[in-house]
């Protein structure tokens, strides 16, 4: 019994370190004149600035609008990924991020 409990207590150990290593992901988004007929989607970085880098060179109107989405997956059935995170150019929810408000 003692064996069986140590070999659950390793594994779970395991599992539990290899979960907290998982890459993070970042991917752009820009929409010209804030349309959403007009997206573009940027590469996948490994880090959150380099991808803020991205979105905001990509702005070249007032109306233009980006954002960048962490660690996202396709997981609705019509394709919309569902992410961790969204950071934007702008806030639509007085709790959202922003590129200037967000901290790593």
């Amino acid at each position: 019994m003692k064996k069986i409990l140590s070999s659950l207590l390793f594994i779970s150990v395991l599992l539990l370190l290899g979960g907290c290593s998982e890459k993070v992901t970042w991917q752009g988004t820009y929409y010209e004149h804030g349309l959403e007929e007009n997206e573009e989607y940027g590469p996948v970085f490994d880090n959150y600035q380099a991808c803020k880098n991205w979105a905001i060179s990509q702005i070249n109107n007032s109306d233009d609008d980006a954002h960048c989405s962490k660690n996202c997956h396709d997981t609705m059935q019509d394709g919309t990924p569902v992410c961790e995170e969204v950071v934007r150019t702008w806030a639509p929810f007085p709790h959202s991020y922003t590129f200037d408000s967000y901290k790593e």
